[in-house]
């Protein structure tokens, strides 16, 4: 968001991040580039698409499924891959993001902002009705009307903090911070 002066989308993982640290979120798009190994598909996906037609049909969705989708919205600015998106036809389209290791922060976490921003993306991109679900071991999470207003609101707080010249506050337990990759350049880390 705030790297360059022409339309450059904000990943959604942003949005999550800043649920996650606000200081974190500002880091990653204002401070040095760091470079993470690359997750493997299978922990980054985790489901056989079968699994996810067969979970769909059963919710009475029809529609082409697509994984890995990419998602570009330039009402939000944001852009991202969603796990599984199943096209809107007779019924309306899905979003599907799996977590393989649970739903953290429960139903108002990241994970939830994060399929609820690519629920409002696919409804703006499709110009259709789209439902969100999370699929996790302990089983399917819905996207809800006060999900997505989070998820916009957290969106509107994301975009306005990384429009400072200064990073915002952590406003969390700074003991998060020792596995923080920022944290030898953090101001707010303890050390």
């Amino acid at each position: 968001m705030a790297r360059s002066s022409g339309y450059d989308p904000a990943p959604v993982s942003i949005v999550k991040t800043y649920t996650w640290c606000p200081t974190l979120a500002w880091l990653e798009a204002n401070g040095p580039r760091l470079t993470l190994p690359p997750a493997s598909r299978v922990e980054r996906i985790g489901l056989h698409p079968l699994e996810v037609w067969t979970m769909l049909e059963a919710l009475g969705h029809r529609g082409h499924i697509v994984m890995e989708a990419g998602l570009e919205d330039p009402v939000l600015g944001l852009r991202g891959k969603v796990d599984y998106l199943a096209e809107p036809g007779s019924t309306p389209g899905a979003v599907v993001e799996y977590k393989a290791r649970g739903l953290w922060g429960g139903p108002q976490g990241p994970g939830m902002v994060q399929a609820a921003l690519y629920t409002i993306m696919a409804e703006h991109v499709y110009r259709a009705r789209f439902k969100g679900y999370i699929v996790t071991v302990e089983g399917v999470y819905r996207v809800n009307d006060s999900h997505k207003a989070r998820a916009l609101r957290l969106l509107a707080k994301t975009k306005a903090a990384l429009a400072s010249p200064e990073p915002p506050e952590p406003g969390h337990d700074l003991s998060r911070c020792r596995s923080c990759i920022y944290r030898r350049i953090c101001p707010y880390s303890p050390g």
